[in-house]
Order: structure tokens, then C-alpha cells, then sequence
């Protein structure tokens, strides 16, 4: 592998910066600090918060907890886990103990804190179930032949503390976490201390916990409550569920570190195959930022095992069968012969497979079956459609190393963006107005302006489902302008966010391409959209795309029949392409290219004139301005589990457009004053590069950007 970070796992822990997350629980975080701060109640106040094991609550109390120190006027924080002391016999004592702790040195708790002791001690000596009604577990057996203290000793002092903590105009809030992994009798112990116990006026609990494992366990044993749904309503005044992540949130978290796990690796990967196994297979089955991670750190072991002698699709597909299916898993590792394909198999030669399903007993039952048909072809479930399936040329499984071929099956053993919210009588309004060019182009165009939560614009969920109706649209020719048109803005508003998730680049060409494949000659269609102002980055990824058809730019050359277009075709469309780029230059629209400049320049030198791009290069980065808009658009973006999402650049990618030695002493020069923070970051980039390369170090290559950044983080 060729980045280290590819050998760690990702962490399961709690978040703390508020900043890191990814699942819009901060608005939550931040609605719920004004809730505490806005008030001292009278009597003890609990909220609760509900939530699965794995959604997320620990780093919701920690920002909770971040957001209320950020206010000026703050109530005091304390934070306790049982979980820390699950099975001592001085679980409550842990608790009296950092109660007094989190109250601080301030002088206005001395007494208060002193009291608090008194009761702790006095407690302590008492069985717990004498005042709570909770029988005494093994753990607490050194209370059981202890005499008891008259129950008016114990309310006096609590008394005198609820005295003296109403007199404090300054409430306090615990925080307690993990409830939901004591014991069954501790779970009882400490939801019976914050109601009976330690119910002060001027106290905010914050309880985090699941609420099912909770009301089954206060329902068992001898002493359980009856109903432990309507025990929970007498104690939690507040209750909240952790919200559901904001839409694509989960989809980003968990792509995001699929993505990183490969890095700059060339893998085995077909993306429209990815589409329908995560979203039939996948996508159900991670539920929480948990299931991400858990999964993620499955497919990142294997994959530093195997690396590119697999199908990364295939690894990815396997692995959720072995966390999600175990037994499904084992099934199918000892019995290779009943999923490889040999040779093509007629379906009255399947295998029969009902007894995969024999000791099933989980849910999810369509995952499982998608996951099995996506990975092995002979595999053939009655109730499953086949038209769900992923038709594949079966020559092609050992080149593309898949699981299913025979040489490939033991290596793998060796060791799911949600569908768009526009209803579906407006989205087949705005198909139907690709009649009507103008005003396909009008509704585009709002669509972009209009955001989700997620980030990505209408138009993308619109563009998104398009591409699957685009061979139905009659006027493809109006239809094709529009989309070339609006291509480079519509990129812009919904760039690729990793290799997993092409944005709006990857929907307009799956849509053209859907749209003219069945048409006689596709070509003049695709002439006229390119010469009548297209979008000059677009028509350059779209004729490249058209390039790897033929196997060209790294691409799997495919049968002419199943081409969209010719050899000659793409050539003279190329030459359209350089005219419409060289009166661009010449009109001086050219430097409005909104972003991807370095590619359409490098594009015009291996398919136009070199000397008129170096000429315009030179020209247009004259001024000190123009020359920072020309380093940033060849800044690119990489990633580090170490260090996350950082920018590089290797000023040599600049060396057939200008004088590198000459851009140097410029912007070493530039007052950086002038400069936005986007500017500033693309100067010191391109200096940093210089840097790099003079130190004989290899700025092109990202472990050069990662090794110093974090010899760098570590000074």
C-alpha cells in the first residue's frame, strides 16, 4: 500500500470538537445547551437522552458539554460513568465522590460539599436496597448484616444540602453516560439514586442510554418495576432521541472512510455496480456512525492484506456478508464449488441453496440475498427478481478479480445517497420540459441554487434520478445543450466529494450517455452542444470518458458495439473541442473557467496547439492576481486518516504553462494581506512545493505533504 495511514483503524471513540462532526448532531447539541442554560429549576430536572448502542450519544454529551462552557455565564459541569466502577461494591460512593469533585474549590459549595460527604458516609453504611428497594446484589454482600441507620438521619441531610444548593444561583449539570452497560441491579442502583437518592433542587441530570436495555432491565428480578416504560416517565422530565443523521450524512461518513482506506491506490472498482450493492445491500445494514466504522475497519484489515489483488467492490461486498451474516459467511467459504463459475451455466445447472437459509434467524433477510447475487452469478434466489441482479461479462471475472472465479475465491477468505425528496409529480414536470430547452435549463438552474441539509443541491438529487430516465426524453438534442451547457456550474455547485461519489460530474454524463447510446449517430448531437459555448471542463471529462471506451486514459476497452461513439467521432469532436477553446483564449472567456483550469490546459496541449496554451498561460498569469487563480486551480486535495483532508501541489505541474523560478520570486513577494484565505492557501502550497522539491523530496507524491504536515503538527 502506499500510504502508511492505510495500516491504522479507525477509532471508535467519542467525538469532542463539535467542529469534527459529520452528522449534524451539533444543531441538537446546541438546542439542548440552551435548554440547560436557560434555566435553574427548582427541583432536580433529568433529561434524557435515547439512543441506540453506537448512534452517537457519548459525542452528543460531549458537545452539549463543549457548548455550554462556550457561554458566558456557565453551570457547573460534572461527569460521571458508572461504567468506570461497574461491579465495585462503592459504585454510589464513586458517585458522591465526583459530585463533590466536579463542584470545584468555589467557597459557595464548601458546605454543600461537606454535607454531601456526611451523606456519602452515612450511605454507605446502609444496605442500598433499605432505601431504594433494590435487592442487595453479591457485590453489595458487605452491606447485608450491617444495622441500619434511621432513614430521618439520612432526609435530614438532604434537606440541609437541598437548602443550601437553592440558595446557589448557579445550577449544576451531571452528565452520566453508559447506564446501558451496568449490570441489570447496577442499572436499577443509579436511575433509583438520581430519583430517590440524589434528587437535589438546582440539578440537571443528562442521561445517556438505550432506552430498551434499560426498561428490560429495571423489569427483571424480584424487586423489577412492573412497566419500565412508565417507570422512565416518572423520572426523565425531558425526553430526546438522538436525532437521525442529516440526510447523506451517514452515506458521506461512511464513503468518505472507504475512500481513504484506498487512497491514491488504483483499485479494481466499478462504480455503477457500487450504486445498486449499496443501496439495495449495504445501505440498510449501516445504521449508526458505529455500523460505519465497524464495517470500515473490516474492510480496511483485509484490504492491507490484499490490496490490489482483489476486486475492492467484491472486498467491500464480503466483508458486510461476514459481519452482517455470519452464518451466511461460513456457508459460503466451504462450499466454493456451489458459487465459482467455471464456465457459463445454464440455470437449470444452479446449484440448489436453501440451505443457506436454514439456520438464518436474522433480519435483513433482501440485504443478505442482494449481497449474494451481486457476488456470485450462479447464486439464484426464487423470490429475488432477477432484474435486480448485476449483469457481468462472465470473461471478465479474472481480470477483474472477482470473488466468483475460481483462482480468485480463496483469496478473499484468507483472512449503501439517498434517493432525492422532489415528489415525484415535480420531478416528472421537470423531465417533461426537456422538450422545452429553456425552460429544462430554468428549472436546472433553480434547482441548483436551492441546498439540503446533506450540502448537495436539488439538482443534484434531481440529476441523480435523471440519468435513469434519460433515454426517455424526445428532444435528447435540446436536452444534450442543456446539460453541456450548464455542466461546469452544476459541477461547481456539486463537486466530486471522493472517488465513491462523483457529484454532479458523474449524473450529466451517465444522463447524455443514457440518453444518445440508442441513437443512429450520436455525433452531430454532441458537435453541436460542444461548439455552441459547452462547458469547456465537461466536453474535456465527458471525451475522455468516451476515450476509455477504446481502452485509452486507463479505461477497459469495451466492443465496439457497445460504444457511444467511434474513434473518428471523438477524434474530430476533439478538434471542435481545441476551436471552441482557442476563441475562448482569444475572447479572453477563458480565464472564467470556474475551476479545473490545470486540466483543460494540460487538455490543450496533447490535443491542440502547445505554443498557443503556453503563449496564453504566460499572458493571462502576468498579473500577480491572475498568476494566484492559476496556482490554486492546479491545488489538489488529498486525504490522511493521520491528519484528515489537507491541499497540495507540485509546482512542476505548472512548468509548461510559465516560468516556475520567475512565479516563485512573485509570490514569495505578494502581500498575502490582499489575498483571500483560498489565495493565501494556494501560495504557501506552491512555495511549500518549491521547498520540498529542493530538499530532494518529491511534492507530487502525497506521503512527502503528509510526512511533513504531521512533523510539523508534532513541533
Amino acid at each position: 500500500m502506499g500510504h502508511e495511514e492505510g495500516q491504522k483503524l479507525y477509532s471508535d471513540t467519542a467525538l469532542n470538537d463539535i467542529e469534527a462532526d459529520q452528522l449534524g448532531y451539533g444543531t441538537f447539541a446546541e438546542h439542548l445547551a440552551d435548554t440547560i442554560c436557560g434555566w435553574t429549576p427548582d427541583e432536580e430536572f433529568v433529561i434524557g437522552i435515547y439512543g441506540q448502542w453506537g448512534s452517537g450519544k457519548s459525542s452528543i454529551l460531549n458537545f452539549v458539554e463543549s457548548e455550554i462552557e462556550s457561554r458566558e455565564e456557565q453551570p457547573v459541569i460534572v461527569r460521571f460513568n458508572p461504567w468506570w466502577f461497574s461491579g465495585q461494591a462503592d459504585l454510589i460512593e464513586k458517585f458522591f465522590s465526583q459530585l463533590r469533585t466536579g463542584l470545584g474549590d468555589d467557597e459557595k459549595f464548601s458546605d454543600a460539599k461537606e454535607k454531601l460527604a456526611d451523606l456519602s458516609r452515612t450511605v454507605s453504611k446502609v444496605p442500598f436496597y433499605k432505601l431504594t428497594g433494590v435487592p442487595a446484589g453479591p457485590f453489595l454482600g458487605r452491606f447485608a448484616d450491617m444495622i441500619s441507620i434511621e432513614e430521618e438521619n439520612i432526609g435530614k441531610l438532604k434537606d440541609e444540602i437541598s437548602e443550601l444548593l437553592t440558595g446557589i444561583d448557579q445550577p449544576i449539570v451531571v452528565f452520566i453516560d453508559d447506564i446501558d452497560r451496568l449490570t441489570d441491579e447496577e442499572i436499577k442502583q443509579m436511575f433509583r439514586l438520581v430519583k430517590s437518592v440524589a434528587d437535589f433542587p438546582n440539578l440537571i441530570y443528562v442521561l445517556a442510554f438505550d432506552r430498551d436495555i434499560i426498561t428490560e432491565a429495571l423489569e427483571t428480578g424480584e424487586r423489577g418495576v412492573q412497566n419500565g416504560d412508565e417507570y422512565l416517565e416518572k423520572i426523565i422530565q425531558l425526553p430526546q432521541h438522538v436525532p437521525i443523521p442529516r440526510e447523506g450524512s451517514l452515506d458521506q461518513f461512511f464513503t468518505d472512510r472507504l475512500d481513504a482506506i484506498v487512497g491514491d491506490d488504483e483499485i479494481v472498482f466499478d462504480s455503477s455496480h457500487w450504486q445498486t450493492v449499496y443501496k439495495e445491500g449495504i445501505e440498510p445494514l449501516v445504521q449508526t456512525p458505529r455500523d460505519a466504522i465497524r464495517l470500515s475497519n473490516a474492510v480496511k484489515t483485509s484490504y492491507g492484506a490484499l490490496q490490489n489483488e482483489i476486486n475492492y467492490l467484491d472486498l467491500i461486498a464480503v466483508e458486510a456478508l461476514r459481519i452482517y451474516f455470519n452464518s451466511l459467511y461460513d456457508q459460503v467459504r466451504t462450499n466454493k464449488s456451489k458459487f465459482t463459475n467455471r464456465r457459463q451455466m445454464e440455470r437449470s445447472n444452479s446449484p440448489d441453496y436453501s440451505f443457506l437459509w436454514e439456520n438464518f434467524d436474522g433480519d435483513h433477510k433482501d440485504s443478505a440475498t442482494m449481497l449474494l447475487s451481486y457476488l456470485f452469478p450462479r447464486f439464484e434466489e426464487d423470490d429475488f427478481a432477477m432484474g435486480r441482479t448485476i449483469s457481468e461479462n462472465s470473461n471478465t471475472y479474472r481480470k477483474r478479480n472477482r470473488i466468483c472465479h475460481p483462482e480468485m475465491f480463496s483469496y478473499y477468505f484468507r483472512q449503501t445517497v439517498p434517493e432525492g425528496q422532489i415528489p415525484i409529480d415535480e420531478f416528472q414536470s421537470i423531465v417533461q420540459s426537456t422538450e422545452n430547452p429553456e425552460k429544462f435549463e430554468k428549472h436546472l438552474m433553480e434547482l441548483s441554487d436551492q441546498r439540503r441539509d446533506s450540502g448537495r443541491s436539488e439538482a443534484h438529487n434531481f440529476l441523480k434520478r435523471f440519468e435513469e430516465h434519460a433515454a426517455e426524453v424526445g428532444n435528447k438534442k435540446g436536452a444534450t445543450k442543456v446539460l453541456f451547457r450548464l455542466s461546469d456550474h452544476l459541477i461547481e455547485v456539486d463537486p466530486p466529494a471522493n472517488q465513491f461519489n462523483d457529484g454532479n460530474r458523474g449524473h450529466i454524463y451517465r444522463a447524455v450517455h443514457n440518453m444518445l447510446e440508442d441513437t443512429a449517430d450520436p455525433g452531430p448531437i454532441l458537435e453541436d452542444a460542444i461548439r455552441r459555448d459547452g462547458s469547456t471542463y465537461f466536453t474535456t471529462h465527458f471525451l475522455i470518458r468516451c476515450l476509455q471506451e477504446h481502452g485509452e486514459h486507463g479505461g477497459n476497452t469495451k466492443r465496439e458495439e457497445n460504444r457511444l461513439l467511434s474513434m473518428d467521432t471523438i477524434n474530430s469532436l476533439k478538434q471542435v473541442w481545441v476551436e471552441q477553446v482557442e476563441g475562448k483564449a482569444e475572447s479572453n472567456k477563458l480565464s472564467e473557467q470556474p475551476h479545473h483550469l490545470d486540466r483543460v490546459l494540460d487538455t490543450w496541449i496533447e490535443w491542440g496547439d502547445q505554443k498557443e496554451a503556453v503563449e496564453w498561460s504566460q499572458s493571462y498569469a502576468s498579473d500577480d492576481e491572475s498568476l494566484v487563480d492559476l496556482v490554486d486551480s492546479f491545488l489538489r486535495e488529498g486525504r490522511s486518516s493521520a491528519i484528515g483532508r489537507f491541499y497540495y501541489i507540485d509546482p512542476e505541474w505548472l512548468e509548461p504553462f510559465i516560468d516556475i523560478e520567475e512565479a516563485e520570486k512573485r509570490l514569495q513577494s505578494i502581500d498575502k494581506n490582499r489575498l483571500d484565505e483560498d489565495e493565501r492557501k494556494a501560495v504557501e502550497k506552491f512555495l511549500r512545493g518549491r521547498e520540498l522539491r529542493e530538499a530532494g523530496e518529491d511534492p507530487s507524491s502525497l506521503e512527502a505533504w503528509t510526512f511533513s504536515k504531521r512533523k510539523n503538527m508534532n513541533k
